[in-house]
């Protein structure tokens, strides 16, 4: 706290892109894995802003102005990330150990641990 940051916000971010990657690609060897399956999250602000429209209508029936301010302020409240970054970051340091990445669909429905098993499957089944 109080420590001043020599690193931009962009570089910050790649940094800890990284540092998140590493750790990944660390836990898929100690498993002495061959692959890293990821979600394919093109379709991501589609489905966040219908999800956030219907948080919207739901908390503020009947306002239109109220909801539009909701979904204003429920977007800002949401981290944001660059994931083709860290994908990429992911992939550098992967390919290094020979371990490759595959892209799997995720559904919208499920536990977090179903939709990983999901993923895993979809990324097996793209490879045929």
């Amino acid at each position: 706290q109080g420590a001043s940051n020599s690193m931009g916000e962009s570089e910050l971010g790649q940094h800890v892109d990284r540092l998140i990657a590493k750790q990944i690609v660390a836990i898929a060897q100690s498993y002495q894995a061959g692959s890293i399956a990821v979600p394919n999250l093109k379709n991501i602000r589609t489905l966040l802003n219908a999800e956030i429209q219907a948080r919207a209508e739901q908390k503020c029936p009947g306002s239109i102005e109220t909801q539009k301010r909701y979904m204003k302020q429920y977007r800002t409240s949401i981290h944001r990330w660059s994931y083709s970054r860290l994908i990429e970051a992911t992939r550098t340091k992967a390919s290094k150990l020979n371990i490759a990445l595959e892209i799997g669909k995720q559904p919208i429905q499920g536990s977090e641990q179903e939709k990983a098993v999901a993923v895993a499957i979809a990324a097996y089944h793209s490879r045929e």
